[in-house]
């Protein structure tokens, strides 16, 4: 159930917001470690890397929010044995 609720914030923020609003990118963020915490590495691999895009092109590539993204992309690829590109 916290999948649907996760979604439905994010599906608002979008509609609201914009694709690439903070608030959005958070929803996103949020979304992937469900994601994670469920073993779904794909799916938590695809929105990591949307949030971590989004957030470089919005806020830059110093910004703290967008660190935060790239090491959860990292962590993904850790998860996943993928250690030559993390």
């Amino acid at each position: 159930e916290a999948r649907r609720f996760f979604k439905l914030a994010l599906d608002a923020r979008r509609a609201l917001l914009g694709p690439c609003h903070p608030e959005t990118l958070a929803s996103i963020n949020s979304l992937a470690n469900l994601h994670l915490g469920a073993g779904e590495h794909d799916q938590a691999e695809a929105l990591h890397r949307k949030a971590y895009d989004g957030r470089r092109a919005s806020l830059g590539m110093l910004h703290p929010d967008t660190l935060i993204s790239e090491m959860n992309v990292a962590i993904v690829l850790r998860y996943r044995k993928l250690y030559k590109y993390c």
